[in-house]
Formats: structure tokens, C-alpha cells, sequence
């Protein structure tokens, strides 16, 4: 018969298992996980290997977009918060994202709620999620150092101290990537389509074809992710045109390559 540590072992292992499944975080590229774009959904990720997000660069200048998922009942209250140390270092945004919502024919086009930071919620009628874009930003002048960044849930019912799900990054602020600033953009060409250009001029060495873009006030998927792509991977003028673009090669992981290629090189 086992004892009461073993079965209180078991408990707070299996509590600490469904907090998990409860609150997901991924990074931007998420959004390109679905065959053609697909909404983004309350799913946990089938095979999120690869998709970790825990020591990733900043740039001054720059910006980092999380996605945070928080899975419950419709109706369900709960909590969201991010934690900083050193306090205060970068500036933060948290916009809500209502599933199932579509504009122009597209979910990315749906202009987001611009929430505050703590927040609390409920999960909307029949909905079993929150979804919510964490920007994360670096200032021109911000010191070169790593920054505690710990996205926070609490459901309703759990405990008001202990009962929060947490997911630590350690994000490092590197040098400045680029000396344009990067802003807010929306293209009439399919997310994919910005995402695949991004990865050209990055991994070919040339400069895509221009794409139709223009600058935005108005936070939505496709612009934070434009905006993100625009930072990770700037293109220099006095590149030579591209002459093809390989449709064929599964854009996700070849992002997720130039990514932490780009990365190791700063």
C-alpha cells in the first residue's frame, strides 16, 4: 500500500501536468504551424518540438511576439500576467485574439483588443480558450544583458498564490539588427507569402519580390508577425532581385532554422 508522501507525490505531479496542458506559450511562427494558414485554435500543438521558446535574442529595437494559450471551460474566470526582472526593462503589449473570428477572409486580419497587464478574464461562450499576443520590446539604448520574462496563468478555483502556471524565458538583449525602425505593417499578400519572402532574402542572399505593404496603426496578427519577420530578418537595399522562390520547402522549420541561425550569428 503506498504511502501518503507517494500518493501527495502523485498529486502535485499530476496538478502540475494539467497546469501545463492548461496554459501554453509559443512563438510567433505558431500561426504557421496549420496547413495554409489556419486560424489560430484552442488545440495544444500535436508535436511542439522545435516550437520551445526559452533563451531567445532580442535586439535593440526590436520586438518579440509570444503566443499565449490559456485552455478552460467557457466561463471560466481567469488570470494572466508577465513578470519582469529587472523590473520594468522592456515595455510591454498583451493583445487578446477571439478564435473563430473572421475579417477579410482571414483570421489575421482581425484587429486585436489591446488588454492590460495583469488581466482578468473569462473564457467567452463557447470557447474553450484566451488567446493573447505578448510584444515584447527592446529600446535603441536598452543594456546588453538577459531579462527574466515569466508569462503567468491562474485559473478560476485554483489557489490565489500557489496555483498559477508559469513559463520562465530568459530573453538576452542583443545588438541592434537593423537601423530602420520597424513598424507596424499590413500586405495584401497572404501571411505565408510575407513569412516565405522573409526566409528568402535571409537564407538565398537576395531581396524578394516587393511586396504590397503598407505601414499600420492597427495591431493584428498578420502585423505583429510582419513586423516580427521585418526585425528578425532585415534586407538591405543593394541586394539582387531573387529570381525564384522555392514553394515547395515546409516553411516552418526552415523560419524556425534562420531564426536560431540569425541568432547565434549576433
Amino acid at each position: 500500500m503506498r504511502n501518503c508522501a507517494t500518493l501527495l507525490a502523485i498529486c502535485i505531479l499530476g496538478t502540475a501536468i494539467a497546469a501545463a496542458q492548461d496554459f501554453s506559450v509559443y512563438p510567433d511562427l505558431i500561426v504557421l504551424a496549420e496547413k495554409e494558414g489556419a486560424d489560430l485554435g484552442c488545440e495544444p500543438v500535436p508535436d511542439a518540438r522545435g516550437l520551445e521558446v526559452l533563451s531567445p535574442v532580442l535586439p535593440r529595437g526590436g520586438h518579440l511576439t509570444l503566443v499565449l494559450v490559456v485552455r478552460a471551460k467557457p466561463g471560466t474566470g481567469f488570470a494572466v500576467d508577465v513578470g519582469l526582472n529587472p523590473k520594468e526593462r522592456t515595455p510591454l503589449r498583451l493583445f487578446r485574439f477571439f478564435p473563430g473570428m473572421r475579417y477579410a477572409n482571414s483570421s489575421f486580419a482581425q484587429p486585436l483588443q489591446e488588454a492590460p497587464l495583469p488581466l482578468r478574464g473569462r473564457i467567452g461562450e463557447g470557447q474553450r480558450c484566451a488567446i493573447f499576443l505578448l510584444d515584447v520590446a527592446a529600446n535603441r539604448d536598452a543594456p546588453l544583458e538577459r531579462v527574466k520574462v515569466e508569462p503567468a496563468a491562474w485559473l478560476e478555483g485554483a489557489n490565489a498564490d500557489t496555483g498559477w502556471s508559469r513559463y520562465p524565458l530568459e530573453v538576452r538583449i542583443g545588438e541592434a539588427r537593423s537601423d530602420r525602425e520597424t513598424g507596424l505593417e499590413e500586405c495584401d499578400a497572404p501571411l505565408e507569402s510575407v513569412a516565405r519572402a522573409a526566409y528568402l532574402g535571409a537564407e538565398k542572399g537576395c531581396r524578394p519580390v516587393q511586396l504590397s505593404c503598407k505601414a499600420t496603426m492597427e495591431a493584428t496578427v498578420g502585423s505583429l508577425l510582419t513586423r516580427q519577420l521585418n526585425s528578425d530578418f532585415p534586407i538591405p537595399a543593394d541586394r539582387p532581385a531573387c529570381s525564384e522562390i522555392d514553394a515547395q520547402e515546409p516553411l516552418l522549420p526552415a523560419l524556425l532554422k534562420a531564426r536560431a541561425k540569425a541568432a547565434r550569428g549576433r
